[in-house]
């Protein structure tokens, strides 16, 4: 798997738990948030998740929590697999009691991704994919259920992915670290019929995952060019590097 879905998978975990959030956030206690997160979290991650703050004020319709760090599997060196400074949830209170919960604004920023690779085919990245996706049946029951039944559908108005960075550790390529674009999407889903969980977690993943894989797969194809033409030098003599130079400076004309 390229490195660019491996980030992009890590951040497919990422609005996984960030869904969960919506769920789990109803209940405006802040301490069984922070606990459910957490033990939801290693569960479906298959390693720890930690957040240090929550601030749920459900009656005015916002939510904040505050430094989410999922570690790495074991085996391992970066400090975190990913982790956020900050996530903020506006809700329309009135739209609680309703078929459609309306989610006003989510906000994601800060977001940093370690993607480690011990080798081509393994990663921690990859490691808390596979765990991701082996539980996402269980997690998508119990987070319907948290939210008081299958039937509880969402939109969301407005979506913001902010001032994200990545980080890949190659022992090929060595390491090497980018900033993500911003992400910005409205009106996912509709007031009428809204979206299923599974539904708002892919609308809201797409647009991440394709700008991982742009973003990380420019930076390996750069460095997978720069290497080869460094091999090639080395096994060319001075008297073909002077025929390749001669031969750039005519299609230069």
């Amino acid at each position: 798997m390229s490195t660019g879905k491996i980030v992009g998978g890590i951040v497919l975990g990422l609005v996984v738990i960030v869904g969960g959030v919506l769920f789990v956030g109803l209940s405006n206690l802040n301490a069984l948030i922070k606990t459910n997160i957490e033990t939801v979290g290693s569960e479906l991650t298959g390693t720890s998740v930690t957040l240090a703050e929550v601030n749920v004020k459900i009656t005015e319709g916002h939510g904040a929590l505050h430094r989410l760090v999922v570690a790495n599997p074991a085996g391992y060196n970066s400090p975190y697999a990913f982790s956020m400074d900050s996530i903020s949830l506006d809700i329309d209170p009135r739209s609680i009691t309703e078929s459609v919960i309306v989610i006003n604004n989510i906000s994601i920023d800060g977001a940093s991704i370690i993607a480690e690779q011990k080798s081509l085919s393994e990663n921690n990245l990859q490691t808390i994919l596979d765990q991701l996706k082996s539980n996402a049946g269980s997690s998508s029951a119990s987070s319907e259920e948290a939210a008081g039944g299958p039937d509880v559908r969402f939109m969301v108005e407005q979506f913001n992915f902010t001032n994200a960075k990545a980080q890949v550790i190659s022992p090929q390529y060595g390491e090497k670290e980018l900033s993500m674009p911003a992400i910005k999407l409205r009106d996912i889903g509709d007031k009428a019929t809204g979206l299923t969980s599974e539904q708002l977690t892919q609308a809201l993943i797409s647009p991440i995952i394709a700008s991982a894989k742009a973003q990380v797969s420019g930076i390996i194809k750069a460095k997978a060019q720069a290497k080869l033409t460094e091999k090639l030098n080395e096994k060319l003599s001075d008297k073909d590097k002077a025929k390749i130079d001669k031969l750039k400076s005519l299609f230069k004309r």
